[in-house]
This record gives C-alpha cells, structure tokens and sequence, in this order.
C-alpha cells in the first residue's frame, strides 16, 4: 500500500517541478499543495519555497514557515534548514532564538544537507573567533563533512583553518591539500590561496609558473587579488 501511494505522489510532485521550471508557477502550487496537505513532506517544502518567494501566491512568510515546520516534523533536510534560518532571522512569526537555529541547522546537517553542514561550520567558527566559548573543533568537524560532500567553499575554509591555526589545529599539508581540491572544483579565492601559496612557496615548492596558473584561473573569474599578484609576477616581485 505504502508503495501504490509513493508512486501516486510521484506523479504531481514531478508535474509541479516541471511547471515550475517553465516558471508556471501558479500551476506548481496547484500540483504541489493537495500532496502537502496529505502530507507528502517534499511537497509541503516546495509549498513553503512558493509562499516565500510569492511565487503564484502573495508573499506570506507566515505561511513559508507554516509548511516548512510541516516538513521539518517529518525530517526533511531543507525545511528543518529553512526553519533554523527563520529562527535566526526572527522572521516568519518566529522569534530570534539562536538555539532553536542551531537546533535546526543540525538536523538538517545530520540528514544530509551540505548547505546546512557548510553553514553550521561557519557558525561554530564565527562563535569560537569573536571569543565564544563554543568548541572550534565544531566548526572543523561539520565544514570536513561538508567538504567531503562536495562543497568546494567548505574545502576553503577548511584550508584556510589549517593554513592560520586558528580554530585549533595547524597543519600546513592539510591546508594545501584542501585549498587545492576547492581550487579544482573552480573556487575562486581558494585558486588565489593557491597561486599565492606557490608564489611565495608557502606549504609547497616556490613554483612562478604555478603560482601564474592558478593566479589567472582565479583573475578569469574577476578575482581583484589575483590580478594584483600576477601583475607582481610579472614584474618579477618575489
């Protein structure tokens, strides 16, 4: 029976996506909202993301949060993210509660979401940085588990976090090797740190040509810095 329902629900939830993807959005909600209120969680999400947006409907944030809190009871990952944000925004008929923030963002995080593990690291390390007492080594634990999902920010910031020492541990192999694999997945900043880390032969061997190939890669994506350090490699500064 649980299967005859699911592949009922597949049916509309999947119509609604591509209604809204043709930017129909009226005919999203009118797929989406009976699957909501039977209680499809994915389809209460989606509900919630049109209020929000005031996407075929007025903006009612009131309403957003009423169905993301409906998904997140069922332990949908981006509701449970969309609520943790609501908190910390005091938005939504919410109040600001920064452990009912926390709270979400880790449900979230702990269900999969790299979004929320990424922020969640952010939070941690911004506490422990403006002289919090939070442990920093949360910060590191939840950007390395978004890092290796696949977030390319997550990787940087990891790297920059062993690079300086700062939230506990440093570790200049591990700096490099995770700014390099940002900076392979096409990160900007982290393809500077890299261009200037073999420029100045900081954790790896002092290397121009590298340190210009990453430079430009970075510059290419309108990096100032970068532009900065390649205009200095050429004028052969160290």
């Amino acid at each position: 029976m649980l299967v005859i329902v699911g592949l009922a629900n597949a049916g509309p939830l999947e119509d609604g996506k591509a209604a809204y993807d043709r930017k129909d959005f009226a005919a999203a909600m009118q797929y989406w909202r009976p699957l909501a209120e039977q209680g499809n969680a994915e389809a209460q999400y989606r509900v919630g993301e049109l209020f929000e947006r005031g996407q075929g409907v007025a903006k009612d944030e009131a309403q957003a949060v009423i169905w993301f809190q409906k998904a997140a009871d069922q332990g949908n990952a981006d509701a449970e993210g969309a609520v943790g944000i609501y908190y910390f925004a005091g938005r939504g008929g919410l109040p600001k509660d920064l452990t009912q923030f926390v709270t979400y963002l880790r449900r979230s995080a702990e269900h999969g979401s790299v979004q929320m593990q990424e922020a969640l690291g952010n939070y941690y390390s911004a506490a422990a940085l403006s002289g919090g007492t939070t442990d920093p080594q949360q910060a590191v634990y939840w950007w390395t588990k978004a890092a290796e999902n696949g977030s390319a920010p997550a990787m940087r910031r990891l790297g920059a976090a062993y690079s300086t020492g700062q939230l506990g541990t440093k570790n200049l192999e591990l700096a490099i090797s995770w700014m390099r694999k940002a900076a392979e997945k096409g990160d900007g900043p982290a393809q500077t740190s890299m261009g200037i880390a073999y420029m100045m032969g900081a954790g790896v061997p002092r290397d121009p040509e590298l340190a210009l190939e990453w430079l430009q890669k970075a510059a290419q994506q309108g990096d100032q810095m970068a532009e900065r350090f390649i205009a200095q490699i050429k004028k052969g500064a160290p």
